[in-house]
């Protein structure tokens, strides 16, 4: 069953050209292909290559509407607004770890994060949990994908 009908507006995630359906082939060899028009040309699409185009960006508003995006899209509406709104007190992986949540270890995490040159010595008592400390950084440092 065809996931877009005639005049649904999609986005081609291979070129990231958008474009309108313009006719639903039938299937060829259990791939749905269609023909949708960018600007001035008209091409044929396979299904897989393409994705909904929705103009809304209230994200309340999509969700109401059942629109939801993919990863990418996520990964890329998140990484925006980390860049945007760069706070380095806002811990991503707060609740990565499978740990006993202990606030003093955290403090490395926050000193690390708002240092300049992002390093730092962890030189606690023994037993406090150096270990961990140094694994919330890494944790940190991958959610941010840095």
């Amino acid at each position: 069953m065809a996931k877009f009908s005639c005049g649904d507006t999609v986005l081609n995630i291979v070129t990231q050209q958008k474009g309108v359906v313009c006719e639903v082939c039938p299937p060829a060899r259990g791939r749905q292909l269609y023909r949708v028009r960018y600007n001035e040309s008209l091409e044929t699409c396979l299904e897989q290559n393409l994705d909904g185009f929705f103009e809304i960006e209230n994200p309340f508003e999509r969700v109401r509407k059942g629109i939801f995006g993919n990863r990418d899209q996520f990964v890329l509406v998140n990484t925006t607004y980390k860049i945007n709104n760069s706070n380095n007190n806002t811990i991503s992986s707060l609740k990565a770890s499978k740990t006993l949540f202990k606030a003093y270890q955290f403090k490395p995490l926050l000193k690390f994060l708002n240092s300049h040159t992002r390093r730092i010595l962890i030189a606690d008592e023994v037993g406090l949990g150096k270990t961990i400390e140094a694994g919330h950084i890494l944790l940190e440092l991958k959610a941010r994908e840095e």
